[in-house]
C-alpha cells in the first residue's frame, strides 16, 4: 500500500501525506492494504482493467457493459475510472515500444507479465488509436452536464469495432491488421 501511495503521489510528498491521511480516515482502525487504498481513492484494480481490455480485444460487449456498471454502481467517479484505464493503454504502450520497458513501468513482475499477455493482442496502431479514442472521451466525461456512462460506453464500442470511426488512428490500425 505504501508503494501505491507513493505512485499515487507522483513524487509528492505533501500529496502522499494527504492520501495517507484520506486513507488512514476511511480505514478507522483497520489495516490499510492495497484494496482499501483502492477502494477509497476510487481506482480500480489492475485486474479490473486487464479483463476490461481483454473484453475488448474479444469485442465482448457483456464484459464491457458490466465493468462500467460495476462502476456506476460503486459510485465511483467514471472521469478517474476513465484515467486509470488511460493508464493502462499507457503502459502497454511503453511495453509495445521499448525495449527496456521495465525502467519505465512501476508493475510487479506478476503485473508486468499479465500486461506483455494484454498488450500482445494489439498492434502499436491499434493502442494509440485506443488512446486518442479514450483522450476525447476524457474531456466529453469531465464535462458538467455530460452523460458519463453514455460517452464511457460508446467510446468502449467504438474501440472494439473500428469501422465505427473514421479517423487517421483508426485507419492505420485497420492497415496494420491487414499487414499482419
Amino acid at each position: 500500500s505504501a508503494r501505491l501511495l507513493a505512485k499515487l503521489a507522483q513524487g509528492g510528498m505533501r500529496d502522499a501525506i494527504s492520501l495517507l491521511d484520506l486513507c488512514s480516515g476511511g480505514c478507522r482502525g483497520k489495516r490499510i492494504d492495497e484494496a482499501a487504498v483502492n477502494d477509497i481513492v476510487g481506482i480500480s484494480s489492475r485486474a479490473t482493467l486487464e479483463k476490461l481490455v481483454n473484453a475488448i480485444a474479444d469485442k465482448n460487449y457483456e464484459i464491457i457493459f458490466d465493468e462500467i456498471d460495476n462502476v456506476v454502481r460503486s459510485s465511483k467517479d467514471i472521469s478517474v475510472f476513465w484515467q486509470n484505464l488511460m493508464s493502462f493503454y499507457r503502459d502497454m504502450l511503453v511495453m509495445k515500444t521499448s525495449a527496456n520497458a521495465a525502467k519505465y513501468l512501476d508493475l510487479t513482475d506478476n503485473e508486468q507479465k499479465q500486461l506483455e499477455r494484454t498488450a500482445a493482442r494489439f498492434s502499436r496502431e491499434t493502442i494509440l488509436a485506443h488512446c486518442k479514442l479514450l483522450e476525447g472521451a476524457l474531456f466529453a466525461i469531465q464535462k458538467v452536464n455530460a452523460v458519463k456512462r453514455t460517452v464511457a460506453e460508446l467510446t468502449l464500442i467504438k474501440m472494439c469495432d473500428e469501422t465505427l470511426v473514421a479517423s487517421n488512428a483508426n485507419l492505420l490500425s485497420r492497415i496494420s491488421k491487414l499487414e499482419d
